[in-house]
């Protein structure tokens, strides 16, 4: 026997060695954890017939993760008894304090300095204070409404409304947009005195797939788009021609 296959022999009785081994760790793990005997039997059986690849489904499809899941989320809980015992000494100096637990535990973000809460009894003291504030709000960030203007009127109770409305016809454009109102004082603002714009970082190449140049552009603006494209850095940008000038084929 030559020193090759003397080597092949020994690798394949290493795969195997290692293969009862998982695969005996496998059925000992069915045997503990799976309730169901035909589904035990057959992870077993897909264990020991097929090598590796089968503990490796069992690794991937058969470990009930969400029950292992729900045991740690079970711990947790009870190491959380203790600060629940404490918060209810702490809620004698401070009634928030267990408001400020649960928020913590909900949101997972700390609370801020500087809030305070009102209590409103009923909705005629919450929607106006509500309605109030959307009115008074400088900042609004909210997909674009597209609207019939013939039949759907724009709504007039708050002024960032016709900025996030648009013509059914630009649907496709499916735009998400940021408005924010700059004051400057009591009195009227000359337009020339306020920014064009807020420049906001991108990733150009995520942002935008391809551009696509109006379909009855003669060549040369379709190869200046391309050199701007280019001289910008963004040459994995591809730039088409649109196709619906084109005549049907019926």
């Amino acid at each position: 026997m030559s020193s090759q296959s003397e080597l092949v022999w020994l690798f394949g009785e290493f795969a195997a060695v290692v293969h009862v081994a998982i695969a005996c760790a496998v059925t000992v793990h069915v045997l503990l954890y799976k309730r169901n005997v035909g589904a035990a039997v057959s992870w077993i059986g897909i264990a020991w017939l097929s090598p590796f690849l089968g503990a490796l489904l069992y690794v991937i499809m058969g470990v009930n993760r969400v029950k292992r899941r729900a045991q740690r989320l079970r711990r947790e809980r009870l190491s959380f008894g203790t600060a629940e015992e404490s918060l209810a000494e702490a809620a004698a100096d401070d009634p928030l304090t267990p408001l400020e637990f649960a928020v913590g535990r909900l949101t997972g973000l700390p609370c801020e300095r500087g809030n305070k809460v009102e209590l409103l009894h009923s909705g005629d003291e919450a929607y106006p204070r509500m309605l109030a504030a959307i009115a008074a709000a400088e900042k609004s960030v909210g997909l674009v409404s597209y609207i019939d203007y013939d039949r759907t009127p724009i709504p007039e109770n708050n002024t960032f409304y016709a900025l996030l409305h648009k013509r059914r016809s630009f649907a496709h454009e499916q735009e998400l947009r940021a408005v924010t109102q700059f004051t400057t004082g009591p009195g009227t603002v000359e337009l020339t005195e306020l920014p064009l714009g807020i420049m906001v970082p991108v990733d150009v190449p995520t942002l935008v797939e391809s551009i696509v140049v109006a379909p009855y552009a003669p060549t040369s603006y379709k190869e200046m788009v391309e050199r701007a494209v280019h001289d910008a850095g963004y040459s994995d940008l591809h730039v088409t021609q649109s196709r619906m000038g084109e005549a049907p084929l019926f």
